[in-house]
């Protein structure tokens, strides 16, 4: 009687220390999953900060363009011997282009960066969730595996107490000791 009673201890320590490291597995997997949300998420914020010192030096390429554009604009006006109104019309007219383009590349940088704040929380967010969905599978399967566990004890060891009195009373009767 006494090697099933050791035997059924093993088992159950056995059963118990894997469905544990199971679960450990589980939450280092959820683990990695959140820190890889939040290593996508700084990726993205990475990227919109490029993204916006990258417009910042179009649009000062831009300003410097038109500052080299007009200035031989005025010299070559000056050469021919021109001083009038429709040259002035002509450099505004350039000013305002160029101030277009500068406004469409803050345009174009205001909405990439919306993008990539977008990109970033759900980077974020995915990788709490896959997080959180791990957790909650790994909980499951060690409710489960216990639960088996429990099921499989042998009835000496068993939870509930009208089955450890009957084992008992089997046990008694059947070694007619009463």
């Amino acid at each position: 009687m006494g090697l099933p009673i050791v035997l059924a201890a093993i088992s159950t320590f056995v059963g118990i220390s894997s469905a544990k490291k199971q679960h450990d597995a589980s939450a280092a997997s959820a683990k990695a999953a959140e820190e890889a949300g939040i290593l996508q998420a700084r990726q993205y914020a990475s990227e919109m900060f490029l993204m916006k010192s990258q417009a910042i030096a179009k649009s000062n390429q831009r300003i410097e363009e038109m500052n080299r554009a007009e200035s031989q604009n005025i010299a070559a006006f000056s050469a021919m011997g021109r001083d009038d109104r429709s040259v002035d019309a002509f450099l505004k007219r350039n000013r305002e282009l160029a101030g277009q383009d500068i406004a469409n590349i803050a345009t174009a940088s205001v909405l990439e960066e919306a993008k990539y704040r977008t990109q970033a929380s759900m980077a974020y967010v995915y990788g709490q969730n896959a997080a959180a969905g791990i957790r909650a599978q790994g909980s499951i399967n060690l409710l489960s595996n216990i639960s088996s566990i429990a099921k499989s004890l042998p009835p000496l060891f068993a939870t509930s107490p009208i089955t450890s009195t009957q084992a008992i009373t089997n046990k008694m009767t059947s070694d007619n000791t009463f």
